[in-house]
Formats: structure tokens, sequence, C-alpha cells
């Protein structure tokens, strides 16, 4: 007979099992939006707080766009510099935001010794499709390992072929087919 407690962890096991990364830390999105939300300066730094988290849902370009509103207001409205810098060094300065209006200042504000430079950024590749598998090694014969996000960065580490081998922002390291992944410094 399965007890109310037994089926309280049976459901947080399958939760915890199908619900992907990003539910152990939220997501941007949800972030972002507390930020902008917030009635307070505390409710904004602890939406800070959470950004400064390495989420895997981080999306490259797009979530660049949509943090540089958010680290301009917080320097404005001086939330704590060391906090906005961690979340500007979390998202590697913003690259993917450098063509938008207001993000010099941000960027001139921040210390940028975590920024990737052009030569840098010419190695990072950005995911072309939801749920791209990455694999334990180069073919569909290897077990997959994780997934990236439409836009999610990955440094190429090795691999000219059919199977590029990727480092993502995150940290995962495994193997993408190539047609899955298009130049980070191409626009969109």
């Amino acid at each position: 007979m399965i007890t109310q407690r037994h089926a309280i962890a049976l459901a947080a096991l399958l939760l915890s099992a199908f619900s992907g990364p990003a539910a152990a830390c939220g997501t941007i999105g949800d972030w972002i939006a507390k930020y902008e939300g917030a009635s307070s300066d505390d409710g904004r730094q602890a939406a800070l707080v959470e950004l400064s988290v390495a989420c895997s849902d981080y999306a490259g370009k797009a979530d660049d766009r949509r943090l540089l509103p958010v680290l301009a207001d917080a320097l404005d409205r001086g939330l704590g510099y060391d906090l906005v810098q961690r979340v500007y060094d979390t998202y590697l300065c913003l690259p993917g935001a450098s063509d938008e209006a207001g993000y010099e200042a941000v960027h001139r504000a921040m210390d940028q010794r975590a920024c990737l430079d052009d030569a840098a950024l010419a190695n990072w590749l950005e995911s072309t499709a939801d749920g791209a598998r990455l694999r334990s090694g180069p073919g569909q014969s290897h077990a997959p390992i994780g997934w990236l996000r439409r836009g999610a960065m990955a440094e190429r580490l090795d691999g000219d072929g059919e199977w590029i081998e990727v480092l993502t922002w995150t940290g995962e390291q495994g193997w993408v087919h190539d047609s899955l992944l298009a130049p980070y410094l191409t626009t969109e």
C-alpha cells in the first residue's frame, strides 16, 4: 500500500528527474520578471542574486538583451556594484547585447576582466535548435548526456567534421552534431 508520504516522495523524485537543470534554480525569465516586478530594492537585489547563478536555460543573445536593462537599472539604483558585477560576469559580459543601446554605459561601468574578446568569441558556437543533444562521444551511438536550448552558447573544443566537441558555458562537456550549431558571432 502506498502511503501519502510515499506518494509525495515519488512525485518529488519524478519531478526532479523530468524537470531539467533549470528547475533547480528557476529560469532567467522568471528572475528578470521578479526583478522588474519587485516593489523594493531588497526584492530587486534578491532577484540579482538568483540571476548570478548559472542556470542552464541561458540563451546567449536573446537573454543578454533581456538582462542589459536589468543591469542598467540596478546600476542606476545603486543596488550594489559587486552584485551587478557577479551577474555581468556570470553571463560573460553580455556579448549578445553589445550592439544594443545602453550597452556601452553598462560595459564601461563594469570590470571587464571576465569579458571575452572577439578572438575568443570566434571560437564560440550557439545551438540552432531546442533540445540539441549533447552526447558522450562523436556519433549517435554515444549516450545523450544533456541538451542545449536554442541560442545556448558553447565553446568549440575539438572536431571539424560532423561532430563538434563543446564545453557549454555552464561547464558541461560533450559532442553535438554540427548541423545543430552555428558561429556565435553571426547576426540573427
